[in-house]
Formats: C-alpha cells, sequence, structure tokens
C-alpha cells in the first residue's frame, strides 16, 4: 500500500475545476504501516497540495524499484506539510537514494 495527495502538474488539465490545479488540501496520513513490497516511493505529496501532516508512520523499503524516480519514502512536493516522528528501513533487494526527498517548483519563466 502506498499513499498520494493530489495528482502532479502535468495531469491537472484533465481536473475540473479552475485552473485545473488538484485541490487535494489538508491530506493526514497518520500511524500507518507502509511496506516492505512497495516499488514506488511510500507517500508522494504532489506540487501545489497544501498543509498537510504525515506522522508516526513506519516505512519497510525494501523493494523501492529506483524506477520512475522512485528511491524515497516519501517524495515531497507540496507546501506547508508537517512531516514528523517518521521511522523506516530499507535492505536491499530494491533501489533506495534517500528516506526523504523535497522537490522546489519554480514558476515559468515568462519571457
Amino acid at each position: 500500500m502506498w499513499k498520494r495527495s493530489g495528482s502532479a502538474g502535468s495531469n491537472w488539465s484533465g481536473h475540473g475545476n479552475q485552473g485545473g490545479v488538484d485541490r487535494s488540501d489538508r491530506v493526514q496520513v497518520l500511524h500507518d504501516k507502509i511496506g516492505p513490497s512497495v516499488a514506488a516511493e511510500h507517500i508522494d505529496i504532489k506540487e501545489d497540495t497544501f498543509d498537510g501532516v504525515i506522522r508516526g508512520d513506519t516505512f519497510g523499503g525494501t523493494g523501492i524499484s529506483g524506477s520512475n524516480s522512485a528511491g524515497s519514502w516519501v517524495d515531497a512536493k507540496g507546501v506547508g506539510y508537517l512531516i514528523e516522528d517518521n521511522t523506516g528501513t530499507f535492505s536491499p533487494p530494491g533501489t533506495f537514494a534517500n528516506g526523504y526527498e523535497t522537490t522546489t517548483r519554480r514558476p515559468p519563466r515568462r519571457s
């Protein structure tokens, strides 16, 4: 089992709300056990989602594939998330880069 908050910016044009932004805000993942044998990142927080909480979770990283940038327990691209008191392990097989990865999205360049 893995969890995702929101959808990738590349998918926003398919959403029916104004501007297409996925408003999956204030998502909470609390005290869950995720993994082992989850090939993707265990929690994937998508860009422009806001104010969620990831707390008290246990990640079993064995089996993370490394495919499609999956190399961490948590991939955080949202804004204002509280991520605390989580624990995790990893052992082969699989590819593990970091426990937590963050990405900052920059506004598009204007010409």
